[in-house]
């Protein structure tokens, strides 16, 4: 009856982490839309800049792999609940490890391209043309490290949880047997997609 409960208490959990996801991926969508609007300004403002072509084009590709990673962050964590809708939970939890990445990624190359453009706004003229729509990406870098934030947080609750349970017994029929299958799979699959991810993750969310 004991691991019964705890197999209950983790399908309650994966259920709220699920709610949880689903949350954010709305959230996210939100954060992903103003920071692509956000790099677009940028990106049209770098355009009408006379000189300092190697900073500029440096920029533009962070900014251009930001917004790719972005999209592909969106679009992971979207197919992650359906497939988790759908009761192929270590294939949802492989596409949410692969959010996590992609906006780990995306947070990386606006970081860098922030960075860059600090430096390059050492020059005045170039500070007043770029400085509110900086300060606008600035803005979706920094929501899209707490969205990473609480992607990661989700991820690991899942692996917690479901690690939780003993999964070894066989007494309860098939279908408990099944869905002991199917948590241990989700177990595993979380642990290797954690380990996948290694240091970029802990040093993005760090």
């Amino acid at each position: 009856d004991s691991n019964l409960q705890k197999v209950n208490q983790a399908a309650a959990s994966t259920k709220q982490v699920l709610e949880d996801l689903t949350a954010l991926s709305k959230d996210l969508q939100d954060i992903s839309g103003a920071a692509q609007d956000a790099i677009q300004a940028v990106k049209t403002i770098l355009d009408t800049i006379a000189g300092h072509t190697d900073e500029i084009n440096s920029i533009q590709k962070h900014l251009t792999n930001a917004s790719s990673k972005l999209t592909e962050a969106t679009e992971d964590l979207q197919e992650a609940i359906k497939d988790y809708q759908d009761g192929n939970t270590t294939e949802a939890i492989s596409k949410l490890t692969d959010a996590v990445s992609a906006l780990n990624e995306a947070s990386g190359e606006l970081n860098q391209a922030l960075l860059e453009l600090q430096k390059l706004m050492n020059d005045q003229d170039v500070k007043d043309a770029l400085q509110n729509a900086v300060d606008a990406l600035q803005k979706s870098a920094d929501d899209i490290q707490k969205a990473l934030q609480s992607l990661r947080k989700n991820l690991e609750q899942l692996g917690g949880d479901l690690s939780k349970v003993d999964l070894s017994f066989d007494t309860l029929g098939d279908g408990y047997r099944e869905e002991g299958d199917r948590l241990y799979a989700a177990v595993g699959g979380i642990s290797h997609q954690l380990e996948r991810l290694g240091d970029n993750l802990s040093d993005m969310t760090s």
